[in-house]
């Protein structure tokens, strides 16, 4: 049945399409922050937006002959067959699992049922689908198509910011929010705003908090990559600062140990990268500076800041264990280590049960091998890093590092907070990272007569576009023999 989300939703793609040029990556990864919306509901499963965003734009980009089905050259061969076989490993334990060991007891909810293949074990094959549809149509991408998508990823954790403001907002001064609009999926619990000893905790267009700040770390990683490498705009910053704030207003214990991660990261990554370029930017030291000096003389002189800073401390970290959540998510584990134990390290099937953590939601539905698979892959993913090809540019290098950073938040998030490995981010992420290190920065051999200069030699982006490439080939052979 259409939902409130229905029909703004089809609007918003008309929008996209036409912004995007019908880049189906950059929709899904912009519609993907909907994440407690609902296209259509049917009974208790709801199609997320990406779902339905994926299921319209992708035919219509196939039906206009714009649908490239080869595969990038130079991509991480290791690691595209480890996510292959991780794919088929999910697959094959939600088709076969919930048969094997129907009947043994499995976590559903706050209850313990019995195991039986039901409509979650075809849900989350549908969405695993989904997920191996966004990589494959990621592994085929070109340079220009993945730096557009990540581009709307950006735009829409900057619009999931937007909508934080707008619920604080709603939550002090009570100004009309459209809860039908964001929370019309009426299959999952969803935890509205509410207060932790005072302060608010906000959810904006996700399930709940733990879920915006996994969600949204992974861009505040992408933005603080773009400016360590590159010059300093006054625009950037004020984004990144508000997503950062965003992401600290979540009061989510997932989002401040990843943030805590992705600054110790950073740290030693500015270390290295001065080191390397004997000398520091002076526009980047003074902002460090500054921003330094202010956290330090506002804690230092407020005796309000520092009361606030400790009741955050201590409600996010210290006092953590005596929360009901985390006793929930303890239970989940324990239960999840149980069901894995009675299924011989088998697990259950993809979409049988649901742990809090993905780990555990892997180990208890597909087994150790899927735990297995999924480890050894994204472990592959740095291979290209520490040995990099000659022929790999620094542009393609540095996209795929920034990559591997945002991903590894996205992964470390979903290994504190999340579910099952199905987010459509998580699988652009993968993909990008496979595929950047190889990307072609030279003028093929066919086509070097016309350009002998760049043969062999890094060449503009326009140079290296696929589809530029065989339009010229084309024109060339048909000049050569009218």
């Amino acid at each position: 049945m259409p939902t409130m989300t229905t029909i703004p939703l089809l609007l918003l793609l008309l929008l996209l399409w036409r912004w995007t040029r019908g880049n189906v990556l950059a929709i899904v990864a912009f519609t993907s922050i909907f994440d407690a919306a609902s296209a259509l509901n049917f009974g208790a499963l709801g199609v997320s937006p990406w779902l339905m965003a994926l299921a319209i734009c992708l035919p219509l980009r196939i039906a206009q002959g714009r649908q490239r089905t080869g595969i990038a050259p130079g991509i991480n061969k290791p690691g595209l067959y480890l996510v292959i076989a991780f794919y088929l490993c999910e697959a094959f334990s939600g088709v076969v699992y919930p048969f094997v060991f129907a009947g043994i007891p499995v976590l559903h909810l706050t209850d313990l049922v019995p195991l039986q293949w039901g409509l979650p074990n075809l849900a989350q094959l549908c969405y695993l689908a989904a997920a191996s549809v966004i990589f494959m149509l990621t592994i085929t991408s070109t340079r220009d198509e993945l730096n557009t998508a990540f581009a709307w990823y950006l735009r829409g954790c900057i619009t999931a910011t937007v909508i934080a403001a707008y619920q604080l907002a709603n939550a002090v001064v009570h100004v009309p929010y459209p809860d039908a609009l964001f929370y019309s999926n009426t299959g999952h619990a969803i935890y509205h705003a509410y207060k932790i000893n005072g302060m608010w905790r906000l959810n904006s267009t996700f399930t709940e908090a733990s879920d915006m700040a996994g969600s949204i770390v992974p861009g505040v990683a992408m933005m603080g990559w773009n400016l360590m490498k590159n010059r300093i705009k006054l625009s950037s910053l004020v984004i990144f600062a508000s997503m950062l704030i965003a992401v600290l207003m979540t009061l989510s214990t997932t989002g401040y140990l990843c943030l805590a991660l992705l600054a110790a990261i950073a740290v030693l990554g500015y270390v290295r990268q001065v080191a390397a370029t004997r000398g520091a930017s002076p526009s980047k030291l003074l902002v460090l500076v500054l921003l330094f000096a202010t956290a330090s003389t506002a804690l230092i002189a407020s005796k309000n800041v520092r009361t606030q800073t400790y009741k955050i401390i201590s409600s996010v970290i210290l006092n953590k264990k005596d929360s009901d959540s985390y006793k929930a998510r303890e239970e989940s584990h324990s239960q999840a280590l149980k069901t894995l134990s009675d299924t011989s390290y088998l697990g259950v099937g993809l979409g049988s049960v649901r742990a809090s953590g993905m780990a555990y939601t892997i180990l208890a539905s597909s087994g150790v091998l899927g735990l297995l698979l999924f480890t050894l892959a994204f472990l592959a993913l740095f291979l290209p890093i520490m040995h990099p090809a000659r022929t790999t540019s620094e542009e393609n290098k540095s996209s795929a590092q920034r990559t591997l950073l945002s991903l590894s938040m996205f992964v470390t998030g979903m290994v504190l907070a999340g579910s099952e490995p199905i987010a459509p981010v998580l699988w652009l992420l993968f993909g990008a990272a496979l595929v950047y290190p190889g990307f072609a920065d030279s003028v093929p051999a066919e086509l070097s007569p016309i350009y002998p200069r760049h043969q062999g030699r890094a060449v503009p982006d326009r140079l290296a576009r696929p589809d530029w490439a065989e339009s010229l080939a084309v024109r060339t052979t048909q000049a050569r023999h009218p």
